[in-house]
């Protein structure tokens, strides 16, 4: 059912860019401290991993783990 709703929207998902992008902002700013470099490198090494979960799932979960490496 979720998979055939995220089918029905592909091609109409990129106006979530922005969301995703913001969330990720709106984040960082809400953080009461400077991440280190532990932090980033662990935040960098997700967002690797859900680009290339993004290659290897079914393609109605692809626009989520992008989604989620956006974030």
């Amino acid at each position: 059912m979720l998979r055939d709703a995220l089918l029905a929207q592909r091609g109409g998902l990129i106006g979530w860019l922005p969301v995703c992008l913001s969330i990720g902002i709106g984040v960082y700013f809400a953080l009461r401290f400077e991440p280190g470099p532990v932090i980033w490198w662990s935040v960098a090494a997700l967002a690797l991993v859900m680009l290339i979960a993004a290659r290897v799932v079914a393609v109605a979960l692809r626009p989520v783990c992008l989604g989620l490496a956006l974030s």
